[in-house]
């Protein structure tokens, strides 16, 4: 039996390349954008009122007044973001944060209680901010191209 050697050098700089576009800010920027787009862009979280399968429980005043939970204002949907974006060395990834600044986002999220000390009630969940299987299948395309060198 013997052992060959190869000389990988070049190999571990083209691969380092790619890892180094695949965690850069500009590349964590993009997935942010493709989650916005999905979360509130078009439609696939709030107009389906819900993620992929899981569907948020009619909302009673939304019964009440004939139109979708979450709905009301449209202020919900207008106020997702991508805020904070933070490259890391490419055995740690990055960061892409998204969310809400609507002081009731936390509630529609996550549910509990709410409304004032004479008028409380229990919320359930509504998860609005997620991503959809349609989203992650954009995310990983783009991941893809940014991968190739597109």
């Amino acid at each position: 039996m013997f052992d060959v050697e190869f000389d990988t050098k070049k190999i571990q700089t083209e691969l380092k390349k790619i890892a180094d576009r695949a965690t850069s800010d500009r590349t964590l920027e993009g997935i942010g954008d493709l989650v916005v787009l999905g979360i509130r862009g078009d439609g696939e979280i709030f107009d389906k009122e819900g993620i992929d399968s899981v569907l948020w429980p009619k909302s009673k005043a939304a019964q009440v007044e004939g139109r979708k939970t979450l709905h009301k204002s449209g202020f919900l949907r207008r106020s997702i973001r991508r805020s904070e974006v933070s490259e890391s060395g490419p055995d740690e990834g990055g960061t892409v944060m998204i969310g809400t600044d609507a002081v009731y986002g936390a509630i529609h999220q996550f549910g509990g209680e709410a409304g004032r000390k004479d008028k409380r009630t229990n919320l359930p969940a509504r998860p609005f901010l997620g991503i959809t299987q349609k989203t992650e299948e954009r995310i990983v395309k783009f991941i893809q191209s940014v991968i190739k060198g597109r």
